[in-house]
Order: structure tokens, then sequence, then C-alpha cells
């Protein structure tokens, strides 16, 4: 139907806050998964990019904690 993608982590939720925070909107499916959904008609490549790059920092440098 529509192509996402899903990255489970165990802090998916505040995760998911941060992005939207940032300007990416992501899914946040419990109990533990952040849901990409990319639209190819609407969805640029550096769209898929920053994203991506913004989930990998969040992620990795624990920016998303409070």
């Amino acid at each position: 139907r529509g192509a996402h993608v899903a990255i489970e982590h165990e802090d998916a939720a505040s995760i998911c806050r941060a992005m939207i925070a940032a300007g990416v909107i992501p899914d946040f499916r419990t109990p533990s998964a952040i849901r990409l959904g990319m639209s190819p008609l609407t969805t640029s490549f550096s769209d898929v990019w920053n994203g991506l790059a913004l989930l990998r920092e969040l992620g990795s440098e624990r920016r998303h904690e409070p």
C-alpha cells in the first residue's frame, strides 16, 4: 500500500516527539517503534536524507532526552 520504514528503539516515544519538534513527522507505534512513511510523489531524496540524519543524530547523541 505505501512505503514505510519502522525502526525499534527503547526511547521511541521521546525520539518521535523530538523529531516532530524539529519538523519531521514520524509515527509512533507502541511499544517501541518509530515509523517513517515516504510517499514517492511528495517526498524528495533530500527529505528522506534529512529525516534519517535527524533520527541518527537524536539516537546517537541522546538529544531526545529531557
